[in-house]
């Protein structure tokens, strides 16, 4: 019986990586940026100004930078192959491990960016401030907050007591209140000229915590919430997708981001896109070893750099 070999599992890759659908959830928040050494350094550029009429003369305007530092991190992983593994292989175990291993990649790009959201509220982005805060603020921009704390009990006295749930179980009617919350925020953030960012944005994508899924799918989707109320998203100008996800792991907490602006909420920078080596049959390690390696590998740096596009919701008692 003819076994896998470095060559099958090489072929194996480079066809999977071909086929390899990409991710949605990536693309709906974050932009791809090509890099080409170990520490990029970005210029932001604010808004455009805005239309005045012309007998008032042209007053042309500068942009405002601001500078962003980004290091790139290389990340591998490594599958040891064991030459008996090689030869036992009847149930064709180790080419559809070697297919897993294709999308590691993009797995992992989904988790680094679901380890930014988490931390969103710790660490800093190039205003100063926290990715998710209160105190947002650059040029002559008002002070402005892309991180919600909504009470049970205090922001929701349209809904009754016994219809609100707790906030790590909310119902399905104070979940799409939430929602809508969130996204009155987003569209209500203004520029370094007092101009609003996105006020044109309709799509919109929500990440929950695995405990609110089904408020989070029943808000999106139901026709009448728990309280008997129509929903009012769905006969709106409004599209959410919801994104429910074990790598959330506080309990009250989503966030939530247009899908439609210009520039999303994240950028990829990235220097080496997934590559795959083998220390194949022929190597030392093979002969020393009676096993071989396979290894992907890539570099890249996950940063924020849209906070007005996207926000944090945290519920509490």
């Amino acid at each position: 019986m003819k076994y896998i070999t470095s060559k099958d599992i090489v072929g194996v890759y480079s066809l999977e990586q071909g086929n390899l659908p990409a991710s949605n959830f990536v693309n709906s928040i974050a932009s791809i940026v090509d890099s080409d050494q170990a520490i990029e350094n970005h210029a932001v550029l604010t808004s455009n100004p805005g239309m005045s009429p012309k007998e008032n003369g042209a007053i042309a305007q500068e942009f405002r930078e601001y500078k962003l530092t980004v290091p790139n991190v290389d990340y591998s992983a490594t599958l040891k192959i064991k030459r008996k593994d090689l030869r036992r292989d009847k149930f064709d175990i180790l080419r559809k491990r070697v297919m897993n291993l294709t999308a590691e990649g993009t797995r992992h790009d989904e988790e680094l960016l679901f380890e930014a959201l988490q931390s969103g509220t710790t660490s800093t982005t190039w205003d100063g401030n926290f990715l998710f805060d209160t105190t947002h603020q650059w040029g002559n921009s008002a002070v402005q907050s892309n991180l919600l704390t909504l009470s049970i009990l205090a922001n929701f006295g349209d809904i009754p007591n016994a219809e609100r749930g707790t906030s790590a179980n909310p119902s399905d009617t104070v979940m799409l209140s939430a929602i809508f919350q969130a996204i009155q925020n987003i569209l209500g953030w203004t520029s370094d000229e007092g101009k609003p960012i996105s006020p044109m944005a309709k799509n919109f994508q929500v990440a929950v915590p695995i405990n609110y899924t089904r408020a989070a799918l029943q808000a999106v989707s139901k026709d009448l919430m728990r309280s008997g109320e129509s929903n009012g998203l769905l006969n709106s100008q409004f599209s959410v997708d919801v994104i429910a996800t074990p790598y959330l792991t506080t309990n009250n907490r989503f966030y939530i981001w247009a899908t439609d602006t210009a520039v999303k909420p994240f950028v990829i920078q990235r220097e080496l896109d997934d590559k795959i080596s083998v220390l194949d049959e022929s190597s030392d390690y093979y002969f020393t070893h009676d096993a071989m390696l396979v290894k992907i590998e890539n570099s890249k740096a996950i940063v924020p750099i849209n906070f007005p596009a996207i926000t944090c919701v945290t519920l509490t008692a």
